[in-house]
């Protein structure tokens, strides 16, 4: 079976289903607040990232097709 990659995009507010929840892309935190780790000290960038299975591209799209 040849694989097509069709992915799209996902960023903040992705158009989705009105039926599925809103993809959601915030700071969760940046390079403002200092870490130490023993004699380390260093900053980090995390986001946060929430979605459902059929935000942009189906995550189950295999189940949609009869085999």
């Amino acid at each position: 079976m040849e694989i097509i990659d069709l992915s799209r995009e996902l960023f903040h507010r992705t158009q989705t289903h009105p039926s599925h929840p809103p993809v959601i892309m915030t700071v969760w935190n940046d390079h403002s607040e200092k870490k130490v780790a023993g004699d380390t000290v260093f900053t980090s960038k995390a986001l946060s990232i929430v979605l459902s299975d059929h935000a942009g591209t189906h995550v189950d799209a295999p189940v949609h097709f009869e085999p």
